[in-house]
């Protein structure tokens, strides 16, 4: 939504909750739904350094987990430092550097995009079958790109404009690209083996350039 990319029946809503205290954890169960993915922290979290914050709440498809701390990553602080709607109470500025955002997306591209690229190549023969669905295109196309824009540019930018800056950067996968973004908006564009292909692509150029 922030980055104007929400696509309805598609996109979650992420939100970043601060708390003067803990609620009842039964009120918080009953505030999620199934496109919530929330973090709950407490009041002074966001000020602090990202290694040091803390969590004590997260929902998710619909669901609320006390049992771990939530995500909270460099480019979560730059996502609210930079680009968050807030909804209620002062602007969050937590303190974020350049340098650390682009270290996590590296950190990201290699410890979670690369074996999932690798799980993905291994099952690529026949999309047909069921081996590559839609939704592994759509979640597998713009990721490793959106880690990609970050690294060169600092700047954070949602999945369809993602797809088509690679597109832009890479002509030759700018037609199957451009076709992924315009299916996450219309689900009558079928996705094809070629599509898969070009995901597969972009993940390992990302790869190579990061």
């Amino acid at each position: 939504m922030a980055l104007n990319d929400f696509v309805s029946g598609v996109s979650d809503l992420d939100l970043v909750c601060e708390l003067a205290a803990p609620p009842d954890p039964r009120v918080l169960a009953d505030a999620q739904s199934q496109d919530l993915d929330v973090i709950y922290v407490l009041r002074g979290e966001l000020e602090k350094p990202v290694h040091e914050a803390r969590s004590f709440a997260w929902g998710r498809e619909g669901v609320l987990h006390t049992e771990r701390r939530g995500d909270l990553v460099p480019v979560l602080w730059e996502q609210l430092r930079a680009y968050a709607i807030t909804v209620r109470g002062e602007p969050p500025n937590p303190p974020v550097t350049p340098a650390e955002v682009v270290t996590y997306c590296r950190e990201n591209l290699v410890e979670y995009w690369k074996p999932l690229l690798q799980q993905v190549q291994a099952r690529r023969s026949g999309i047909g079958d069921g081996a590559i669905g839609r939704d592994a295109i759509l979640w597998v196309a713009p990721g490793p790109a959106r880690l990609w824009h970050t690294i060169n540019t600092g700047a954070i930018v949602g999945k369809s404009q993602a797809l088509h800056l690679a597109g832009a950067h890479w002509p030759d996968l700018a037609a199957p690209l451009g076709e992924v973004a315009a299916a996450r908006r219309d689900p009558a564009v079928l996705l094809t083996r070629e599509h898969a292909e070009a995901a597969l692509e972009l993940g390992r150029r990302v790869l190579d350039s990061a």
